[in-house]
């Protein structure tokens, strides 16, 4: 028993600690999933790159655009896939370099 409530207090405090990204933080702002394009580029500022492509959902070729966020060498690399004009989907994606160029984190 003392065992088992060991692993269960173990994997709670494990389970805490590990996080999906969801958003991604501009200083206090977040831009994530549901987004408009037009906000997160408010409260971010201009990506450093955008690639636009298409891409397959469902089934079905989607114009997308890919924005990335270097938000410098203390965070992350985040890239967006920009869909009908919202967030689809984000991810930290490597590590940042240099300084931050997520607009609220300068």
């Amino acid at each position: 028993m003392k065992y088992a409530l060991s692993a269960l207090l173990a994997f709670c405090f494990i389970s805490l600690t590990i996080t999906n990204v969801h958003a991604f933080y501009c200083g206090a702002e977040t831009a994530g999933r549901g987004d408009y394009a037009a906000d997160v580029e408010k409260k971010c500022g201009r990506p450093f790159k955008k690639i636009h492509s298409w891409t397959k959902i469902d089934g079905k070729k989607r114009f997308c655009e890919k924005w990335y966020y270097n938000c410098g060498y203390n965070d992350f690399m985040y890239e967006l896939i920009i869909i009908d004009k919202k967030v689809f989907k984000e991810e930290a994606v490597r590590k940042g370099t240099g300084n931050s160029r997520c607009k609220a984190n300068r």
